[in-house]
């Protein structure tokens, strides 16, 4: 089973005051949640999910997929970002992604 590869930074923004938040990609520490068995092998599906504070309030739910599929090999990603309670967020910008076998 690969490991998620990632660089760069995610920024969110809170749409109610525009502030923002950045996410360095080192900080982010992914966990495989769900493996299934498929016709080439294991498919893999590797997430982390954190919520986070704006400086001046409000809060962000960051969830992170990277599905691997077939073992060692990028298939997928999907990247979400939700706020909590009344905040309402965005991703403008994004990090970059992908599957590796080497530690």
């Amino acid at each position: 089973m690969g490991h998620v590869t990632k660089s760069g930074s995610i920024t969110i923004k809170n749409k109610d005051t525009g502030e923002e938040a950045t996410i360095n990609a080192e900080d982010l520490y992914f966990e495989v949640v769900e493996t299934d068995e498929r016709s080439m092998g294991t498919e893999s599906r590797h997430n982390v999910n954190n919520t986070y504070a704006f400086d001046n309030g409000g809060e962000f739910t960051l969830d992170i997929n990277v599905w691997e599929y077939p073992n060692g090999g990028y298939n997928n990603q999907d990247v979400k970002a939700y706020g909590v309670g009344d905040t309402e967020v965005e991703v403008t910008n994004n990090l970059q992604l992908g599957i590796d076998l080497n530690p």
